[in-house]
Order: C-alpha cells, then sequence, then structure tokens
C-alpha cells in the first residue's frame, strides 16, 4: 500500500522551503475523505506551470502520480518568466499567499497559490503574489481605486522587454 500521508509530508515541506504556506493540516488531512487526493488536485490547479504541465497534472491517474509530480514542479531556483518573451521576471521561490476577502476575490480556497479578481469592467484575471519580481515596466501612478488588497495601491506592470502587460505592483 502506498504511503500518500508520507508524499503530502514531503510536498508540503518542499512548499515549505519555497515559502509557500498552503496551510495544510497533515492530520486533517488524514482524517477526511479524499483528503490527500483533493489536496493533490488543489497542487495541479494552483501550482504556476505552463498549459501542458499542467494539463499532463491534472490527467495523472493517482494522487502519489500528482504529488511526485508536483515535487518535479517545485525543484529549486524555477523562474516565472514573461508569457511573451520568456523574459525572467520572478522566482517561484518568492511566491507568497495572502488571504484576502475583499470584494473582488472570487477564490478564497485557503490553500490557493493562484486567486481570482474580478476588475470594475467585469474581466476575471488569475493572479499570484511573489514577494520580488524584477524586469518590469511600471506606467503611471498608484492608485487606490478598485484595488484589491485593502490601503494597498496599485500601478500597471509590463515586462521591460517586449512591453506585455504582465500584472499589477501593489505599494
Amino acid at each position: 500500500m502506498y504511503d500518500e500521508k508520507k508524499w503530502a509530508l514531503k510536498v508540503i515541506n518542499r512548499l515549505k522551503e519555497h515559502n509557500i504556506d498552503f496551510k495544510i493540516n497533515l492530520n486533517q488531512l488524514s482524517k477526511e475523505i479524499n483528503g490527500y487526493t483533493r489536496f493533490s488536485f488543489k497542487l495541479a490547479q494552483n501550482l504556476i506551470t505552463d498549459s501542458n504541465s499542467k494539463q499532463l497534472f491534472l490527467e495523472l491517474n493517482s494522487t502519489i502520480a500528482r504529488f511526485k509530480h508536483a515535487l518535479k514542479i517545485l525543484l529549486p531556483h524555477e523562474i516565472i518568466c514573461c508569457k511573451n518573451c520568456e523574459k525572467d521576471l520572478a522566482n517561484k521561490s518568492d511566491i507568497f499567499t495572502i488571504n484576502c476577502n475583499d470584494k473582488g476575490n472570487n477564490d478564497k480556497d485557503e490553500y490557493s497559490l493562484i486567486q481570482a479578481h474580478v476588475n470594475s469592467f467585469g474581466f476575471v484575471h488569475k493572479t499570484a503574489t511573489f514577494k520580488i519580481a524584477r524586469n518590469l515596466l511600471l506606467i503611471g501612478k498608484p492608485s487606490l481605486k478598485d484595488t484589491w488588497f485593502p490601503n494597498y495601491a496599485w500601478i500597471i506592470a509590463y515586462c521591460s522587454s517586449c512591453r506585455s502587460h504582465v500584472g499589477w505592483r501593489y505599494e
């Protein structure tokens, strides 16, 4: 019999190495029906990977296989790049979670690394938060209007290389 708890612990420890806190209670997971399986699918949904890797992850047919794949994705020093030109923008190890229950947050899942926010025009944006980002071109003045994070002003961030919109900086 495979030990899902052992593999879940390995994944949680790797997440901690990357300063990613999914707020997982291992003992609670073991008591829940399909707790480890649900956690493995949350990893598939929320770890930042390209579309092909995410699809592969979701198609894996066992919890252990998804945990092993998550460990591969969480190898040290992986870099987040611009989708358009592949300029490096951030390290995966700089991802952090924000407990945000504001009006724009649709994804209140406690384990979510990627959150969905809706802007005032009704567009849904899936976002991840990083402690440090680089190679950004910031345009405009910081604004509190329609902020997703109360008391934090935002400014539009573009890739410094190709000028593609890559997100927002909050201060």
